[in-house]
């Protein structure tokens, strides 16, 4: 078959290479969508045609002219959030039937060979790859915002993940999820929890891969235990330690530390605005807000041995039992359900949920505050 790569660097330069061997006889290379040309240079095939390296919209053109019958993606590490490849290829209204998948192990399993690597090429439909994945390990935190997005300052006492039942639900995942691309621990704050780095060694066990960070806000970074700065390092994590204006005084020593210890980190800018996203009356349209979410379907959550599609099922009952709003219909994901696929996983991550209607359209920039000692009766500080 007549095949496109696309990509965006280096995980497609292996690729072809791979495809270009005497042992494929399956995969006929006809076009490479590349942003990054210049890394190529000239290719040609194996009956000496010259290989077009393009855009993506070449390649599209090449497939309605029946030149290609399927484009390959490899597994790469794409921002959730921003224009992915497979985001891109179908704005021009190609079918995912028409999607192949190179998953992470061609490019990582060093004990396959190559026959087992080009044999695991599948329809894209059936990859067993997520993306994005996220939990958190601690509820409560040391900062406590205004319009928090996880109701930190709402929470009552130490709210910490049950380990066990965490454990019992990421072993069920990796049933359906072989690989998991890019996977954040938080919380609240996530170094409140004496637990973090069997957290860590976790992940690492069930997913060897995968881009492990932990999302902090930096106030207890200086006094992590040896054990968990060996962890991190060991488990090669990366630590995003989030600005805000309330610890910019900190962010230097914290970046020194880290770097001292030779833990991968990066510092991110001061947040000087928060987004207000929850629409206080619960009445927005589910199908509508989960339309024009930012995050819709690259922000999966897990909590002990449910999914959902993001992470407001989990958190918001502390919103709406707090304020007594009423109930919300629990639409998350049981991983032990009868019946349960992975194709069945992706389709219910990629739909709204009962809790979208908490979610408003018409979200509000706000100057970034702590909490004062009315916030937890005012319910403006939390909501549109």
């Amino acid at each position: 078959m007549n095949v496109a790569i696309l990509t965006w660097g280096e995980e497609g330069k292996r690729l072809y290479n791979l495809l270009s061997s005497d042992l494929n006889h399956e995969y006929h290379v006809k076009c490479i969508a590349e942003v990054y040309s210049h890394l190529w240079g000239s290719i040609k095939n194996d009956k000496g045609e010259e290989i077009k390296i393009g855009s993506l919209a070449h390649a599209v053109f090449m497939y309605r002219q029946n030149q290609i019958d399927y484009f390959i993606v490899p597994s790469l590490n794409e921002s959730p959030n921003g224009e992915t490849i497979v985001r891109r290829i179908k704005k021009y209204d190609i079918p995912e039937s028409a999607l192949l998948y190179a998953p992470i192990t061609i490019f990582k399993d060093s004990t396959l060979s190559d026959e087992e690597r080009i044999a695991s090429i599948c329809l894209y439909r059936k990859r067993k790859e997520l993306d994005y994945l996220e939990f958190h390990v601690t509820d409560h935190c040391n900062l406590n915002c205004k319009n928090c997005s996880m109701f930190s300052g709402l929470v009552e006492g130490e709210v910490f993940a049950d380990y066990e039942k965490t454990r019992e639900g990421l072993l069920k995942l990796k049933s359906f999820f072989d690989h998991v691309k890019v996977f954040r621990i938080l919380g609240g704050e996530p170094l409140l929890n004496d637990r973090l780095e069997d957290y860590i060694s976790l992940v690492r066990s069930l997913y060897p891969y995968t881009d492990i960070r932990v999302i902090t806000n930096g106030i207890l970074v200086r006094s992590m235990k040896q054990s968990l700065i060996k962890s991190l390092k060991e488990n090669k994590v990366s630590f995003i330690v989030t600005g805000y204006p309330a610890l910019e005084n900190i962010h230097d020593d914290v970046a020194e530390f880290l770097r001292a210890n030779e833990i991968s980190h990066v510092v991110g800018p001061t947040i000087y605005r928060f987004m207000k996203i929850y629409n206080k009356e619960g009445d927005s349209d589910p199908e509508a807000a989960f339309c024009h979410c930012n995050w819709r379907g690259t922000c999966a959550n897990i909590k002990e041995n449910k999914i959902a599609t993001c992470f407001v099922p989990f958190v918001l009952p502390y919103l709406v039992n707090h304020f007594d709003l009423g109930q919300v219909r629990d639409d998350t994901i049981d991983l032990f359900g009868e019946g349960l696929t992975t194709e069945a996983l992706f389709d219910r991550l990629n739909q709204p949920m009962d809790a979208c209607r908490y979610c408003t359209q018409k979200r509000i920039i706000v100057d970034w505050e702590l909490m004062d000692k009315n916030s937890k009766n005012r319910i403006e500080d939390w909501t549109v």
